[in-house]
């Protein structure tokens, strides 16, 4: 008995160990697919989203900025439909060829002065079939080119599917000059930016502005909007000859949706804006990862489809959609955080408070962000910010 006591004190109780809750993160991080939607711009690209894999796998990018017009731009929109692969293909040579327009679009940007003006699309002026972006004609729409287009009209390449996207928006300008007001569009059919507006005419910037459920004052952070996979649309393999807008040429329209886009009902996203600085310094970053299938010439080899189940883009929604509903952040429309988020925030204290205790308050906010950003990031953070906490 004296054994089995002695055993029973060298007996060392069991380590209990409090098994962490799996919070958002975790299950974001342990579905590729997830990450895949929700972060365009760096997560590992998966195959199988809708259901089979079919071809190879790709990441493309392009950037744009607001040029300087030929009169002062305070207010503009960029839309875009990620399930096409369009490019301004008007473009014979430089100048721009008179009446020769780009004759398809998936992507566009509008810039004016004026929020309640809506872009032409008559038979004397199409939407779309004008100068290119660089010689910034304002007051009409432009077509700009997709991330994948110059892919799609390479040798090798037979056609091609998103799988992910998201477009950035930028402000570069100075600190100080950081006025107006920017808004998220999601969701928009394709045929409201040809009949949004009054009256059936295109939408005008204040339309799109009304639309918006999500809106912000326009500030130093990176803005993205990240594109939501339609059940419809998305999954269907389009050519470089497939279009979302039949753009006409100049003097010979109005441009309209496609049959293929009419049918489908394709959704735009993108940012609208008003009120900013005339020539705010905007730039534009649309990152796109598609599933692309070879011409049978390029002498690449057949990718065997591989099915794996029914398509994932209704649970990838709703996942993301569940993110946003328990944590109160939206995963789809958000404001990049960072070192330019700490300024941003210190930038907002110091133009919109008084003078007294404006100090505490960037202090105050400083330490209570600083372990999230990290220490080591604060004195750069506090020198950039110095000169508008002494105004």
């Amino acid at each position: 008995m004296a054994k089995k006591g002695q055993r029973q004190q060298q007996r060392r109780p069991r380590r209990t160990t409090r098994r962490r809750a799996a919070g958002p993160t975790s299950r974001w991080k342990v579905n590729p697919y997830i990450n895949m939607v929700a972060d365009p711009c760096n997560a590992t690209l998966v195959p199988g989203l809708y259901g089979a894999s079919e071809g190879l796998l790709a990441r493309l990018k392009n950037t744009t900025q607001v040029p300087a017009g030929s009169r002062p731009q305070t207010c503009g929109y960029v839309l875009w439909c990620p399930d096409y692969h369009n490019k301004n293909n008007g473009i014979v040579d430089q100048p721009y060829a008179p009446n020769s327009g780009p004759d398809q679009g998936n992507m566009f940007m509008f810039i004016s002065d004026d929020p309640t003006l809506s872009p032409p699309n008559t038979a004397a002026n199409p939407y779309g079939a004008f100068s290119p972006l660089s010689v910034g004609q304002v007051d009409v729409g432009h077509v700009l080119d997709d991330p994948a287009a110059n892919l799609l009209r390479s040798d090798i390449v037979a056609d091609a599917r998103v799988i992910s996207a998201c477009m950035q928006m930028t402000y570069y300008g100075k600190l100080q000059d950081s006025a107006g007001e920017v808004g998220f569009i999601s969701n928009l059919p394709v045929s409201e930016i040809m009949e949004g507006g009054t009256g059936g005419i295109p939408a005008s910037v204040n339309n799109l502005m009304a639309y918006c459920a999500n809106k912000h004052r326009l500030g130093i952070d990176t803005l993205e909007n990240v594109y939501r996979p339609n059940e419809l649309s998305s999954n269907h393999f389009r050519t470089n000859v497939d279009t979302l807008l039949d753009v006409a040429d100049q003097t010979a329209g109005p441009s309209v949706v496609s049959q293929s886009a009419t049918t489908l009902s394709p959704r735009v996203f993108g940012f609208v804006w008003r009120n900013v600085e005339p020539s705010a310094g905007l730039t534009f970053d649309f990152v796109k990862s598609i599933e692309w299938r070879a011409v049978a010439s390029s002498g690449l080899t057949q990718t065997p489809i591989q099915t794996t189940g029914a398509s994932l883009v209704p649970h990838v929604n709703a996942a993301i959609d569940r993110h946003t509903k328990r944590d109160g952040h939206s995963l789809w429309e958000r404001i990049k955080g960072g070192m330019s988020t700490a300024t941003s925030e210190i930038s907002k204290i110091a133009f919109s408070g008084s003078s007294n205790g404006l100090m505490a308050k960037a202090l105050e906010w400083l330490g209570k962000e600083g372990m999230r950003i990290g220490l080591q990031s604060l004195p750069s953070i506090a020198m950039d910010s110095a000169p508008l906490l002494l105004l």
